[in-house]
């Protein structure tokens, strides 16, 4: 014959699922986290690159015009970042 589940082992079984979910929850951001962090590296180093390229041109509206989006989604990305979750 089965045992019946006192309500403190469902209480207890309920708050171990509950903790696994936020750890679970916890991992996701920090790795949404890492991602916007690798995303935004990688556009400062892009910038950087395009800003070496456009100061050999002669003014070039495109390339500037690259530039300025390129600071546009870093700015997005910096605005991501303090988002809770």
């Amino acid at each position: 014959m089965a045992k019946r589940k006192t309500k403190l082992q469902q209480v207890r079984e309920k708050e171990l699922q509950l903790r696994q979910r936020a750890v679970d929850i916890g991992h996701m951001v920090n790795r949404n986290e890492k991602l916007r962090a690798l995303r935004a590296d990688a556009i400062m180093q892009e910038m950087t690159r395009l800003k070496g390229v456009m100061s050999a041109m002669p003014s070039n509206m495109p390339a500037a015009r690259v530039l300025d989006q390129l600071k546009k989604e870093l700015k997005d990305l910096a605005s991501l970042s303090h988002v809770a979750y």
